[in-house]
């Protein structure tokens, strides 16, 4: 058969699923008082793959941030004895990483041989299904290597791949998984990453659709808008800053709708503003927004910290579908379950894979604020509408449902 046709045959007689994937942040464990997460706070039915964040690269090799993540990752992979059917997957890299290490590991094939079969032995040592690549960003940051990263990261994604497909034939072990945590942003798109040969190689793309806008600019936006709102004409960028566009770019450069996850945000950004008269989306801001008491940093509260601010007064706006929220000069666009049942209705409508959430911690898990109608509210509302719309597509994909859906299958056999 062709691809063409094994993909009509899985379409007409059955629908795989939605992918939710949910990151857990190793940091939150030193949060104080409510923000304190652990992993057995997580429901383990409320994701299909749970994606451990960070384990770092030292010398080419995998390697804990901090002594106490052996014990994280135990309880973290813990959770497949409730919910046999979760895969769970280690992040490596991340923000503080940067390109140092990346770079000098992929720059010699000795050196990216190394990493992947030291990969394998720490995957199945820790009981991990597999690891989620995330380095920001190839080509670019300190250390980077501009001319050569872009291309290496796709064969590291090529090359982990098809290790990892002749560990599992050698061992009769499930093959590992290889995935990548991708940039929304054009001007990092472009630089950093050869599409065509990571959407070939990896299980599934996560898309990091958020962090459009925040205090590092000199005017409000919100960071993970569905759809441009081109408010600021003497930014072009702003034409591109959005869900939407971000994800349309990825697959005109080459990878399947169904291979990508959308990002959505469990946190805000936010700002303070110059004058708190001129306060709408673009309003100009003078710095950061007050950081939250739990995830005590400036320009950023958990999706539990705003919604505990909202019942204390202030004002909350849409501009097309996403949210702020307006008290005095402090001025955070963020998510509620409205704004995330718009996005995961999108994502359906569009076609893609399913959606990737950043991060557990930061949604409001013990339903400590009085707007909750229950534990992990967002992540709730994204798994309930990925699953109903499954639901509906198996029943349509149903080779009961018609008698033209087996004369097709007559005509291919």
């Amino acid at each position: 058969m062709s691809i063409y046709i094994y993909t009509v045959v899985f379409l007409i007689l059955a629908f795989a699923g939605y992918r939710r994937v949910c990151y857990y942040t190793n940091w939150s464990l030193y949060r104080q008082g409510l923000g304190q997460y652990f992993p057995n706070n997580t429901d383990p039915h409320l994701c299909t793959h749970i994606i451990f964040s960070f384990a770092k690269l030292v010398k080419g090799e995998l390697a804990f941030y901090a002594e106490e993540d052996k014990d994280l990752y135990k309880e973290i992979n813990n959770l497949k004895l409730f919910n046999p059917s979760l895969k769970t997957l280690i992040a490596v890299g991340g923000w503080n990483q940067e390109s140092t290490e990346w770079s000098a590991m992929v720059s010699k094939t000795n050196k990216m041989n190394k990493f992947i079969v030291k990969s394998m032995s720490f995957l199945r040592k820790h009981e991990f299904d597999g690891v989620d690549l995330d380095w920001e960003y190839p080509a670019l940051r300190s250390g980077a290597n501009a001319t050569t990263d872009k291309h290496n990261f796709g064969l590291l994604c090529k090359k982990l791949r098809l290790a990892y497909e002749r560990e599992a034939r050698v061992t009769g072990k499930p093959r590992l998984l290889v995935t990548v945590a991708v940039a929304a942003a054009k001007k990092i798109i472009d630089v950093s990453y050869e599409v065509p040969t990571i959407a070939r190689y990896v299980d599934f793309i996560n898309l990091m659709s958020y962090d459009m806008h925040g205090s590092w600019l000199t005017y409000t936006g919100h960071h993970s808008q569905l759809f441009a709102k081109g408010f600021n004409s003497n930014n072009p960028e702003e034409l591109y800053l959005d869900i939407d566009w971000a994800a349309r770019y990825w697959v005109l450069l080459g990878a399947p709708r169904e291979l990508i996850n959308i990002g959505l945000s469990f946190y805000g950004r936010g700002f303070t503003l110059k004058d708190p008269d001129s306060n709408g989306i673009g309003a100009q801001s003078k710095g950061p927004n007050r950081p939250g008491p739990f995830t005590r940093e400036s320009g950023y509260m958990a999706y539990y910290e705003i919604c505990m601010l909202l019942t204390r007064g202030g004002e909350t706006y849409r501009d097309t579908g996403e949210p702020y929220y307006i008290n005095g000069n402090q001025w955070i666009g963020y998510d509620d379950e409205q704004s995330i049942a718009n996005k995961v209705a999108w994502l359906i409508r569009e076609g893609f894979g399913g959606a990737m959430m950043w991060a557990l911690p930061l949604d409001d898990f013990n339903q400590e604020c009085s707007l909750s109608s229950r534990k992990f509210p967002l992540a709730n509302r994204v798994r309930d509408d990925l699953l109903a719309a499954e639901k509906l597509a198996n029943k349509e994909s149903s080779p009961t449902t018609t008698d033209n859906q087996w004369s097709i299958l007559g005509d291919i056999f």
